[in-house]
């Protein structure tokens, strides 16, 4: 019976010992759960209380789980990629300072680590694409970008899944073929001048002859154009060819005033007009594949078709009293062999003085009179007296607007043209003109304009219409759009060019500007 007794109390030491074994290999499972699926479990009933629907419709795309985590709960390559993303993020003209930073993650718990990083990812995504400042210039005509919030989570939540963090927020930005050039050409600026705010006041060679080319290469050496100040003459003029280059200027490598009070600025300077010039381009609107496209401060006119950049020409612009100004248009028709109808201002402040002196200047000079459609004698008009003609100048190649015009129709009465004055382009700053932009080779963008709008009108055609003295109107089939905008910053042959801001229409942007990245 003992034994009996002995063998019960034995099963059932063992049926405890079985099910505290049991119990504590329940309990083992439990903790040797993986802490990132307990961790996920936790983020997703913290989900439920978030409000920001972008911030919720990202992470339901994604599955409601940590997103910038490894299996150790520390950053993932992700993490790591935007971080590294953000310390670069001067080089596309935003403010690392509007962004979460490594330091600032480590402070914070898992889910707010988590939440952080996608709210840091969407701004920066939105920011590069749709502007990070919003500085308006003061007359803007351009369509604002428009922000579809829906269709912009969409892209980016199926961007996640299938790119990498950089390939997607590079893939945010505008399409604009002088936004990506100058988002490159301003990389290499950055990485070579380290956005130096140090300066070098450069003197005129009048002022400190002896000492001149030391100022002149230590100001070099600022703008990252050579390593030291112990150079040779060949390297040094390089160099300042290369500064003038990005500033638009004539590559002689003699440093004259214009020059001397260039170099006198530091590449901070300049690189704050650039974040200004990127973050203008971000607040357009998509621009139409085939287009004009003119910058005023650049003084320079681009021919896109079907997005193929086939043209770039010198232009000359309005100056500083008579200003260009940015339009949003379409060019309808060129004339050939046109006319000159004399805008009232220029009559009355500049003709009307010299024909009151000389009855002949009108004919002299090759003018026409118009009373209604009605061609009058110029010479016996009495010019003190009250003065209601047209004054139009007869077509050919000393007529202002030379042998071609390209006519947008527009309230400022402003169109493209040629012109007789060719010597201006030689000029470094080209604003003369009264208001109209005028054309370098006009009609070499004529015939490609013609061409490529299928025009019945070959080069040969409009070449006969002038030799034949013909004016000539001609349609195009299919507008044309043309966009004037004033931008400081542009890019050509790979590098960044700063262009003066010569109607200072940039300078409150530009200050409110310093005081953002202070």
């Amino acid at each position: 019976m003992k034994t009996y007794y002995s063998l019960i109390i034995l099963t059932f030491s063992s049926f405890f010992i079985s099910c505290s074994e049991s119990e504590l290999n329940t309990t083992n499972a439990v903790v040797e759960l993986n802490p990132v699926e307990i961790a996920n479990k936790e983020f997703h009933s913290e989900l439920a209380g978030f409000k920001d629907t972008t911030m919720l419709f990202f992470y339901s795309a994604n599955d409601n789980r940590l997103l910038w985590l490894d299996d150790s709960l520390e950053l993932n390559s992700r993490a790591k990629e935007l971080l590294k993303f953000i310390e670069n993020i001067g080089s596309y003209g935003l403010n690392q300072k509007h962004y979460v930073s490594e330091k600032q993650l480590s402070l914070l718990s898992i889910n707010s680590k988590d939440t952080l990083l996608t709210s840091t990812m969407l701004k920066l995504a939105r920011n590069l694409r749709w502007s990070d400042f919003s500085f308006e210039s003061e007359q803007n005509p351009f369509t604002k970008a428009e922000i579809n919030e829906l269709d912009f989570i969409s892209k980016i939540s199926n961007d996640f899944q299938s790119s990498s963090i950089y390939e997607l927020l590079e893939g945010c930005q505008p399409k604009h073929h002088q936004y990506r050039s100058i988002v490159d050409a301003l990389k290499r600026y950055v990485l070579r001048t380290k956005i130096s705010k140090k300066k070098i006041k450069v003197p005129s060679n009048k002022q400190d002859s002896a000492n001149f080319m030391s100022f002149v290469a230590r100001a070099l050496v600022i703008h990252g154009l050579i390593d030291s100040t112990d150079v040779d003459n060949t390297i040094l003029t390089n160099a300042i060819k290369r500064f003038q280059q990005e500033h638009g200027l004539n590559q002689d490598g003699v440093v004259g005033r214009k020059t001397a009070k260039l170099l006198s600025k530091s590449p901070y300077d300049y690189y704050l007009t650039a974040v200004l010039s990127l973050d203008k381009w971000r607040q357009k609107e998509t621009w139409a594949k085939s287009r004009i496209e003119i910058n005023i401060p650049e003084y320079r006119l681009r021919y896109y078709e079907n997005g193929k950049q086939l043209r770039t020409h010198k232009v000359i612009v309005g100056n500083v009293k008579a200003q260009t100004i940015e339009i949003l248009d379409s060019v309808e028709y060129l004339v050939v062999y046109p006319y000159w109808y004399v805008p009232r201002s220029i009559i009355n402040h500049e003709m009307l003085p010299k024909a009151r002196k000389d009855s002949t200047y009108f004919r002299r000079k090759g003018f026409e009179l118009l009373s209604g459609k009605k061609v009058v004698d110029s010479d016996k008009i009495n010019y003190n007296k009250s003065f209601r003609y047209t004054v139009r100048q007869k077509g050919g190649s000393s007529n202002a607007l030379g042998l071609v015009k390209f006519i947008f129709p527009n309230p400022s009465s402003i169109y493209l043209h040629d012109t007789p004055t060719k010597h201006l382009f030689k000029k470094e700053i080209r604003a003369f003109s009264h208001g109209c932009i005028r054309l370098q080779d006009p009609l070499d963008l004529a015939y490609s304009v013609l061409e490529n709008d299928g025009s019945s009108y070959s080069s040969e055609k409009v070449k006969e219409l002038i030799s034949l003295k013909e004016r000539k109107r001609i349609n195009l089939k299919s507008k044309l759009p043309i966009f004037v905008h004033y931008t400081l910053a542009s890019a050509k042959d790979s590098l960044i060019v700063f262009n003066e801001d010569v109607y200072s229409r940039e300078k409150k942007s530009i200050k409110k500007l310093r005081k953002i990245f202070k």
